[in-house]
């Protein structure tokens, strides 16, 4: 891997350990109020930061409106898929004691919205700075 990929790729991997492990573990999911949606928002940052620097060569070539445009659909189309596996993991796991269960399940349709536009509002942070 590219060593320009180094920073987001690790940042992604502290937002998904917080978020599956420790949020889990150390039960700050119930002890945050907010926990999910800033972990949301802050993959929806990391992910428009890995694919900032995944079209670096084509960006700047670029309107600013395209380029924002390119940024936030590949976000909302990462975090649509997320959402998705949520969405089987908690239909098609066996019970509640299951693993993938503990760690990947979603909510209802408003948790899932709400997640999708955290995602969008960690990318357009990332935008604007």
């Amino acid at each position: 891997m590219p060593s320009r990929y180094l920073y987001p790729v690790i940042v992604g991997l502290l937002v998904l350990f917080g978020g599956v492990f420790v949020g889990t573990r150390v039960a700050v999911y119930e002890a945050v109020p907010y926990f999910d949606s800033i972990l949301h928002a802050a993959g929806g940052f990391t992910v428009t930061w890995f694919f900032s620097v995944f079209y670096k060569n084509y960006l700047p070539s670029m309107s600013r409106i395209r380029r924002y445009g390119i940024l936030l659909g590949t976000t909302a189309f990462v975090g649509v898929v997320w959402e998705i596996a949520e969405f089987i993991s908690s239909k098609f796991s066996p019970g509640r004691s299951d693993l993938l269960y503990t760690y990947f399940h979603g909510g209802n349709l408003t948790d899932t919205m709400a997640d999708l536009v955290f995602d969008l509002l960690g990318s357009l942070i990332f935008i604007l700075l």
